[in-house]
């Protein structure tokens, strides 16, 4: 079978064995393909299978004009089996895709994943276990449940494809686990919604979302900060100092080298992507945030608004640096890093990060 729509083509084969017999139909098949959208598979998900001389669901009515009947039977009703998976690329959006292979197997009222695994295109393998059960006494009766883990995950080459002219805000390999859940009146109707949370974990890396130009921190603040000086009648030389500073800053800040990186996101009621929890350490820098991604429904995921709040420690050189920018508490953590006094805001969205606000920060931090 092949799937054209939108300038893709999705070609998926379906051969099987069927046993007819009075209570089911038993399948033994496999369900292959070597490109494969995962929007076309849900679209035929939407299709009914219909069993040798199995007679026609009967569904209620709708309780309230429009609404759609919820069925009573699942879609592979009057079939049983087992069916094997072997796509060689599964494409979720550009760039985001993986090979896929496993078994389903199929009962009266559950469809469940057994030894579903995948080779992620940028690096990094794909792990799934669960099942989509049918209860037909919900109002929604397709529950899903399933659990998926994605380990030596490099985000790095997505990011680049969907901006090359810019450095990918971190690099690295993590760990990514996180649980499907949730209710539907058809497999089709499932979306993004069902991910649970999400906990990122790596060790070892670069961060690189707190990148900001130099030149346009110290050349705006640099002539009035000299001006100052010399107007005041102080010696320009404390000037000369902090503009060292801040040069050693923004390089350090640039391209953070961490020994490990958490994140932890959660939906929020308005389909918001929270960001829970990002801490990162590494000897000179711990970094402590949390924030948003928000709902964007016409925006792929990398493009939506972003709000991330972070909570800077220094320890060493780096603490010193920016002491001399007054931009140091002196009480420092449980772990030895001190607090800087002003919070960094980082915007935009994942794929354009920006970084006004720290510029600012830093920009009257020089002019002080």
């Amino acid at each position: 079978m092949i799937v054209s729509q939108r300038k893709r083509r999705s070609d998926i084969r379906l051969d099987a064995v069927l046993t007819p017999s009075e209570k089911a139909t038993h399948i033994v098949g496999s369900l292959t393909g070597d490109t494969v959208h995962l929007s076309d598979l849900m679209a035929l998900s939407a299709v009914s299978p219909t069993a040798p001389e199995a007679e026609a669901p009967q569904t209620p009515p709708a309780k309230k004009p429009g609404e759609k009947p919820a069925p009573t039977e699942p879609l592979w009703a009057g079939v049983t089996g087992e069916i094997k998976i072997d796509f060689k690329r599964l494409i979720y959006e550009k760039d985001i895709e993986t090979s896929l292979r496993g078994v389903v197997k199929i009962t009266p009222d559950t469809l469940r994943l057994e030894t579903m695994k995948g080779a992620l295109k940028t690096g990094g393998t794909l792990d799934a276990k669960g099942g989509l059960m049918f209860e037909a006494k919900k109002k929604q009766p397709y529950a899903l449940k399933a659990d998926l883990a994605l380990v030596g995950v490099e985000p790095a080459p997505i990011f680049r494809a969907l901006a090359p002219k810019e450095q990918p805000p971190v690099e690295g390999k993590f760990d990514i686990t996180t649980q499907l859940s949730g209710r539907a009146i058809a497999p089709s109707a499932f979306d993004e919604n069902v991910i649970g949370d999400i906990h990122l974990s790596g060790k070892g890396g670069t961060f690189r979302a707190l990148s900001t130009n130099a030149s346009n921190i110290v050349g705006a603040a640099s002539g009035v900060a000299g001006m100052v000086g010399i107007l005041a009648g102080g010696s320009t030389a404390k000037y000369a100092e902090r503009t060292r500073a801040m040069a050693d800053i923004t390089q350090q800040l640039g391209a953070i080298k961490f020994d490990e990186l958490n994140l932890v996101i959660a939906r929020d009621k308005k389909k918001n992507m929270d960001i829970k929890d990002l801490t990162l350490l590494s000897p000179l820098i711990h970094l402590k945030g949390s924030g948003q991604i928000k709902n964007a429904p016409d925006k792929p995921l990398m493009q939506r608004p972003l709000l991330l709040n972070l909570q800077l420690g220094a320890k060493d050189k780096f603490a010193a640096d920016l002491r001399t920018l007054k931009l140091l508490s002196d009480k420092p953590d449980k772990l030895g890093y001190a607090a800087m006094s002003e919070v960094l805001t980082l915007d935009g969205s994942l794929q354009s990060i920006g970084t006004k606000q720290v510029e600012t920060v830093f920009r009257n931090a020089l002019l002080r």
